[in-house]
């Protein structure tokens, strides 16, 4: 039953969520990837665009890259440029927590759930695609964490 539940995972993965998200998941107009879906595959109303979202869709087709899906690629360069051009505030700044749907500035809270979550799919996007750029952005972020969230007693 492992090799079956196994090989429908991945039918599932490569026919049915990956070609949604690359299509009804990606913001055409604003950029980025669109919060969430509704059930019927439709994006959902929301006020926000949270840089996690961005960064698990990041990691997501990164992977997809290494892994031969046709498409990838270009999903993943989207979401990396959204990435950098909408959150990135440089390494004073880090990376916004959430912009609006358009883009703009929302919320700086750092957070480090975010920030781990950028090292990950960052990466995995310089595995993928030996991308230089995000091979700094992940040590620049690297940096940001061991300053700003570093514990008061220095442990």
């Amino acid at each position: 039953m492992g090799r079956a539940w196994a090989n429908r995972v991945d039918a599932w993965l490569q026919h049915e969520a990956l070609p949604l998200w690359a299509d009804a998941g990606l913001d055409l107009r604003y950029g980025g990837p669109h919060e969430a879906l509704t059930l019927q595959g439709e994006p959902a109303v929301s006020g926000f665009k949270r840089a996690r979202v961005t960064f698990r869709q990041l990691y997501v087709y990164s992977h997809a890259e290494i892994l031969g899906w046709p498409g990838a690629r270009a999903v993943a360069d989207h979401l990396f440029a959204f990435a950098h051009d909408r959150f990135w505030q440089g390494p004073e700044g880090g990376w916004l927590r959430r912009v609006t749907p358009e883009g703009a500035p929302l919320d700086a809270t750092p957070d480090l759930y975010d920030y781990a979550f950028a090292i990950f799919a960052l990466a995995w996007r310089y595995v993928a695609t030996k991308d230089e750029a995000a091979r700094r952005l992940a040590f620049a972020t690297l940096d940001i964490i061991e300053t700003r969230f570093a514990h008061p007693g220095g442990e």
